[in-house]
């Protein structure tokens, strides 16, 4: 009966080898190097932009950040091998920088989407110590592209999004002459970032009020005080079609 049981805990023990071996490979086959590339003295002197070959996701090695020559990679993985805060949804693959570099490196990270999106959407990092997906102080570009600087010394990078629009149109309204706006999707007293994408012009502006109904409106984002309004765009035109709106911490 013993050595009935010893024969049964080796095939237990065999099974559970194989399938972490497997599991092993399954992941390395989703592991890919895009980009392998040596800064040496004379790039370090006049900065790189360090890109994949699809120009999905870029570094900017900026002027004399670098010490000495240094060698980066570019991995990419498959984004269904993790898991990620809820209400988020991956929108990109999985990047991840490896270099032999001493120390920390925050510089420009970009990363291009493979399509358009109007809702919001974040730079996340891999926290080690937390085991787990953190937002960055990231910044839209526009509908495909996403900016930050961050640390890229060995770091995994993605980007999610929810299901929040960012980016639509903004009407106006003359209500209290003040730098608010009406919002269908932030609670009163919060503080946004308004920026026409169009010529780049922004205001800061506080919710104080709840609209443009989304059912009646599904394009508006926003609905803005004349004087808000006016400081990044011309009340002629009645509505403002490439808005970008981000709340401010």
């Amino acid at each position: 009966m013993l050595r009935f049981r010893k024969v049964w805990i080796l095939i237990v023990v065999g099974i559970v080898i194989c399938f972490f071996i497997k599991s092993n490979q399954a992941l390395a086959v989703n592991v890919t190097l895009i980009k392998d590339v040596l800064i040496d003295k004379a790039t370090i002197e006049k900065g790189f932009m360090f890109c994949s070959e699809d120009s999905v996701f870029c570094l900017a090695i900026l002027p004399r950040s670098l010490k000495n020559e240094t060698k980066f990679s570019i991995y990419q993985s498959d984004n269904s091998l993790s898991e990620y805060p809820q209400g988020w949804q991956p929108a990109s693959n999985v990047f991840e920088v490896k270099s032999d570099l001493d120390g920390d490196l925050i510089i420009p990270v970009r990363i291009k989407l493979a399509e358009s999106t109007k809702v919001q959407k974040k730079l996340f990092v891999w926290d080690e110590i937390k085991n787990s997906w953190q937002e960055t102080g990231s910044s839209t570009v526009d509908q495909m592209q996403i900016k930050a600087k961050e640390n890229v010394q060995n770091k995994k990078f993605v980007v999610l999004v929810n299901d929040i629009m960012e980016i639509g149109q903004a009407s106006w309204y003359k209500y209290k002459n003040c730098d608010c706006a009406a919002s269908p999707d932030y609670p009163k007293g919060t503080k946004l970032l308004v920026r026409n994408l169009d010529n780049n012009k922004e205001v800061i502006v506080k919710v104080n009020d709840f609209g443009p109904e989304r059912n009646i409106f599904p394009d508006r984002i926003i609905d803005l005080d004349k004087v808000a309004f006016k400081k990044i765009g011309k009340t002629g035109a009645g509505v403002l079609k490439n808005i970008l709106v981000c709340p401010l911490k």
